[in-house]
Formats: C-alpha cells, structure tokens, sequence
C-alpha cells in the first residue's frame, strides 16, 4: 500500500519523461511483485482451487513493472538484457523469501530440533538480508548504478549461500533447490562481464524517458 501511494505520486513526473522517476518507480513496482509471487506459495499448497485468478492477479501486477523496465530509449540488445536480468532479480528474491519463511515455520514445527535442523536459521536470516538488499539494488541498477550492481550481486549471491545451505541440509526438499539454481543462475548473469557493462551507464544511453521533452521544457532545463 506505501509502494502503491509512492507510484501515484511519481505518476506524474514519470508521463512527463523525467528520467528520474523510472528507477524508483522499478524499485517500488519491485516490492508487490515479489509480494505477488511469494503469495503463490501458499496458495498453491493451501488453496489449490484459487490458483488461477491468483495467477492473473499475479500477473497482471508484472505489467507496469515489465512497462517502466522496457520503456526507455535503448537497443533490443539493452531491452533483452534488462528482460532477463531483472526478471531473475525478482523471481529469485521471491522465490527464496518464500523459502524463509518456510524455514521458519519448520523450526517452529520441531519442539526438538537437530543440529541440522539449525541451518533453517541461518537460511532464515540470510535470505531476509538478502531480498532487502536485491530491493535496495534493482532501483539503483535501474539507474544504471554501479552500486546497484554490487548491491544486486551481494544480495544474489547471499541467497544463493543461504539457500544452498538450507538445501545442503534438507536435500529432499525441492523448494530449497530450486531456490537454489535460481540464485545460481541470477549471479552467473551478473558477472558475466559483457552483461554488467550494459547494466552500468557507460555514457551510451539517452537519460530521458519516452515521450522526449519538450521544447520549452528543455529550454527551461538548459
């Protein structure tokens, strides 16, 4: 509800074409669209009938995300790249908060728990760590920060320590291996060098929005 108040506000300088409303607009957009997919979780293991319109709603809430990411003046190579990097960004934070959560909820289940049984919590707090991270990262990647890609890359790689160690203990549990490969998968794309130098401004892009300004707009700018 605070990220839904904060984009109405930024509705405005962003139909405008300031450049600097899109990133936080993408960061904002970023957290019930994690919040969406986390909530498949539950309903597909508890509420099996409702799986379909939570689907449409889910994605239906993708679409001004997927809209602010695309809708800059840049190459189909740039588009692609923000496509999938950014997708992974957030399917993985939500996936593995999912896995957290449940993580939370077996430590809790065990009155008497194992020595491995402990790495649900290191899982638990490692992972929370790490989507707060990815969140604070994809606004800046998004403004093509070279902070972001740290930031981004610090929080995919946590989740893939923290989720690979719930997995390492509970290998039966497929939730905590797919987490895992997402996570694998999110930072192998970040460090692939070709692919973090289009991330990060190197002065090819247009910092404007589509529709440009306008005449008088930039004459006020200048």
């Amino acid at each position: 509800m605070v990220a839904g108040t904060a984009l109405v506000l930024l509705s405005l300088p962003i139909y405008r074409g300031e450049y600097w409303a899109r990133p936080i607009a993408l960061g904002l957009l970023a957290i019930p669209s994690i919040a969406g997919a986390y909530m498949l979780g539950p309903i597909m293991f508890f509420a099996k009938g409702a799986i379909s319109a939570s689907l449409i709603i889910a994605l239906t809430g993708l679409i001004p995300y997927f809209i602010i990411l695309l809708y800059e003046e840049s190459s189909i190579v740039d588009k692609l790249t923000n496509f999938f990097v950014f997708t992974m960004l957030g399917v993985t934070a939500a996936y593995n908060w999912g896995n957290a959560h449940s993580s939370l909820r077996q430590l809790w289940a065990r009155p008497e728990s194992s020595v491995i049984d402990h790495a649900f919590s290191l899982g638990i707090v490692v992972n929370w760590t790490a989507v707060i991270l990815v969140l604070i990262g994809i606004p800046l990647l998004a403004a093509r920060k070279q902070s972001g890609w740290w930031l981004s890359t610090i929080g995919s790689l946590s989740l893939l320590i923290g989720t690979g160690t719930l997995y390492l203990g509970h290998s039966n549990v497929t939730e905590f291996l797919v987490g895992t490969l997402m996570a694998l998968v999110t930072v192998a794309l970040l460090l692939i060098p070709k692919i973090s130098g289009l991330l990060i401004d190197t002065g090819r892009l247009k910092t404007e929005l589509i529709p440009p300004l306008t005449k008088s707009q930039t004459e006020h700018s200048a």
